[in-house]
């Protein structure tokens, strides 16, 4: 079934301090299938102004509360008019977010946040009920101003062209942070079908679809006393979405949770939705409601209720929302357990011991996942001081095997690759073993026979992702693509779920590629992805209908790395792509040429370079990888344009792997190592500005090896490039061309 679009365009009308007597609003319209360009919003508004002598003198791009307060005639029935033409088009219609109760949250602000999101989340409920199949949502929202700027301008104190802002990355983030713990909330069902949206901000006086909104405030809300009686009539006949938001008060919805049963969304809400947004009043009452309740609940209703708390958090991190699980994570960590502590005993202090390690597990999650090498160890170490208080039962040894895996996973991010590859060698002879002996209990034969292990799939998979890696440093065994693909298809008899399975084949393809078995590598994604045909195009196209945005991103990047890798496999001596030139199919025929494959896969990218270009919008992990791996396969194509845009990519993955995250004084240190590959193929593919690209190489490369918290492996992979770069001139680059790209080939990225 096709993917469904919609593009929501949004303003705001009213302070949100809630004083008067309307109540503030967020409106705007929504289309299906296809934006609206600019050029076809302003034909819209002058074709309507043109369409009556009373329009005359309205002033575009329209503002209507600007143009009532010069005076201008004709403006409330322009309003209507505006928005009359515009819903006249089957695939538009009117939205409205009402703050329904007058609430006010703390300030305007804080307010005008949960109005939007809460709008947003109510209007994508009801799009998908009315919606067959997938959908995205893409939103365009007015910025925010500054009430008192915006006075300053009208007293002509600021000149009236100049457009002065509050700062919006705080809204933009918060209202992001927001919307994806909302939903989050959504069933598993649901975010498969809400595959995605985008959010937004341009300048509402300027953007002629903004406009457009700013019609809709101004003919819902903000302008009424403006429009006669008849006007407002037709207005509020048009086709239009309306809610009415927030449900309730951030109190009354935490004081409603705790009425009906739902403590562990109070503490969810208190935590996570509105954290901050309460004072110490509503604290008192809060943290004396929870308190009460863990000291009094019975031990299988408090059981329960950490589960949940813990499957929220799980569900954030599933869906990479690390800021938001690490945040709330921090604020049960340091407020919520400490408060509870001193009243548990017993069973019930077992029961916090848990869901306090629960915690530890997905802080080190988050912390492997961002290649946090320090906080990892803090979590470890966490983790450890907890396991010796808690139940050792038969159940809890799965939980226990996944917390074994992630301590490995952190190993990897060590690059200690070899010892990683044999913890994980004796944890799959471990399971195995136990998975025989099930077999062998009497009572349990026929459920032993065949019997498969998700874990044991992890296993198999991890072990097969280090051997790839491994590879990668060693690229003249050709044991370990062999043995690394033998994990992946072992792995699959162990996955029911497409999740489970895409991740392996994925893997599966990794190794194929570095193999040089390209055409099998395009395979084993399609695979992954549920293509129908092994095509680059069939993948594309089945990657991109991925409802799981992490999917899509790591698909892009497995794809742009099968793409690159074919392409440089033509190279002298397959150099960048690890010496593999194109080998031949499973089945042992002749192989597509590498450059036949990279090619092709290059063509079906530039194909839908539209629908890809917003995903890689944001540069953070896997993107920065993904957009370096496009640099290197547009670098080699020799076409000026493509050098020009493959230096842009390089531009951007090399700033994204070296940005200092907040609260930080360097950047990982396996997305620092990451960016020095990616410079040095830079300066040997790109031909312009390459003394300064090898200039800055070279300081990077120095920096770096002076960091003192480099694990010892991770330094050793480049303890031999000072002696080799160091004596490098210009001319050097053209000369060892093939000698530096294996250099750059041969660090393995994470």
């Amino acid at each position: 079934m096709a993917l469904t679009r919609y593009y929501l365009y949004l303003d705001e009308s009213g302070s949100f301090r809630e004083r008067g007597a309307a109540p503030s609003v967020v409106a705007g319209w929504i289309r299906r299938g296809r934006p609206m360009d600019e050029q076809e919003a302003k034909d819209l508004a002058h074709r309507v102004r043109r369409s009556s002598r009373d329009y005359g003198a309205i002033p575009l791009p329209f503002h209507g509360i600007e143009a009532a307060r010069q005076g201008v005639a004709g403006v409330g029935g322009y309003a209507a008019a505006l928005l009359s033409a515009l819903t006249a088009a089957d695939d538009i219609r009117l939205v409205h977010f009402v703050n329904q109760k007058h609430i006010s949250i703390v300030d305007e602000p804080t307010t005008y946040l949960h109005v939007f999101c809460d709008g947003i989340l109510a209007l994508v409920s009801d799009l998908l009920e009315q919606t067959d199949g997938a959908f995205e949502l893409h939103i365009l929202a007015a910025q925010r101003q500054d009430d008192e700027l915006r006075a300053l301008k009208r007293e002509g104190r600021i000149a009236a062209e100049e457009k002065i802002a509050i700062p919006h990355h705080a809204y933009r983030v918060r209202i992001d942070e927001r919307l994806q713990t909302l939903i989050a909330r959504l069933s598993s069902a649901d975010q498969r079908r809400f595959r995605a949206y985008t959010f937004e901000t341009g300048l509402g006086d300027r953007d002629w679809r903004l406009t457009l909104a700013d019609a809709a405030c101004f003919a819902l809300r903000g302008g009424r006393e403006n429009m006669t009686e008849r006007e407002c009539a037709h207005v509020d006949q048009l086709p239009c979405l309306r809610y009415e938001v927030p449900e309730k008060g951030a109190w009354e919805a935490i004081r409603d949770a705790f009425r009906h049963g739902r403590q562990a969304e109070a503490v969810s809400l208190w935590y996570g939705t509105y954290d901050g947004v309460l004072g110490d009043a509503y604290r008192t009452a809060f943290e004396r409601a929870i308190g009460t309740y863990f000291a009094r609940g019975g031990e299988q209703e408090l059981a329960i209720t950490c589960a949940i708390l813990s499957e929220t958090v799980r569900k954030l991190v599933q869906r990479r929302l690390f800021r938001e699980a690490d945040a709330f994570l921090a604020k049960l960590q340091d407020e919520l357990y400490p408060l509870l502590a001193p009243r548990l005993t017993g069973r019930k202090q077992r029961l916090l011991d848990r869901v306090q390690f629960d915690g530890h597990f997905y802080r080190l999650t988050i912390a492997t996942h961002e290649g946090d090498i320090a906080a990892a160890e803090r979590e470890i170490a966490a983790c450890d001081a907890l396991l010796p208080r808690l139940p050792k039962t038969f159940e809890s040894l799965d939980y226990d095997i996944r917390y074994q895996i992630r301590v490995i996973e952190h190993r990897k991010n060590t690059y200690d690759f070899a010892a990683a590859r044999d913890a994980l060698g004796r944890l799959a002879t471990s399971m195995e073993e136990l998975l025989d002996v099930v077999a062998m209990v009497d009572g349990f034969e026929d459920l032993g026979k065949g019997m498969i292990s998700e874990n044991l799939g992890r296993i198999k998979n991890s072990r097969a992702a280090t051997l790839s890696l491994l590879a990668v440093e060693h690229p003249d065994d050709e044991t370990l693509l062999a043995q690394a693909e033998d994990d992946a298809r072992a792995a699959l008899a162990h996955f029911a779920g497409d999740a489970d399975r895409a991740r392996v084949y994925e893997q599966l393809a990794e190794a194929q590629a570095l193999r040089g078995a390209y055409a099998d590598a395009c395979a084993s994604l399609a695979a992954a992805f549920g293509a129908e045909e092994g095509t680059p195009a069939a993948v594309l196209a089945a990657l991109l209908q991925d409802g799981d945005g992490g999917a899509k991103a790591f698909g892009l990047l497995h794809y742009a790395t099968i793409m690159s890798r074919a392409l440089a496999a033509e190279d002298a001596n397959g150099a960048g792509g690890n010496g593999k030139r194109a080998a031949g199919d499973a089945d042992g025929g002749d192989a597509k040429t590498a450059d036949a494959v990279g090619a092709a896969m290059m063509a079906a990218w530039d194909a839908a370079a539209a629908e890809i270009a917003p995903l890689l919008q944001d540069d953070a992990y896997p993107n920065d990888i993904t957009l370096w791996r496009l640099a290197s396969a547009c670098a080699r194509t020799g076409k000026k344009s493509r050098r020009d845009y493959a230096a842009a990519c390089y531009r951007t993955a090399i700033a994204a792997c070296r940005r200092i995250p907040d609260g930080k004084d360097a950047p990982a240190a396996v997305e620092d190592a990451a960016a020095l590959p990616m410079e040095l193929e830079r300066a040997v593919l790109l031909p312009q500005q390459q003394d300064a690209h090898l200039e800055e190489l070279l300081g990077h490369l120095a920096a770096f090896l002076a960091r003192t918290d480099l694990p010892p492996a991770l330094r050793a992979c480049f303890a031999d490039w000072p002696a080799i770069l160091a004596p490098l001139a210009k001319a050097d680059l053209a000369a060892k061309r093939d000698n530096l790209l294996a250099l750059a080939a041969r660090v393995p990225v994470l």
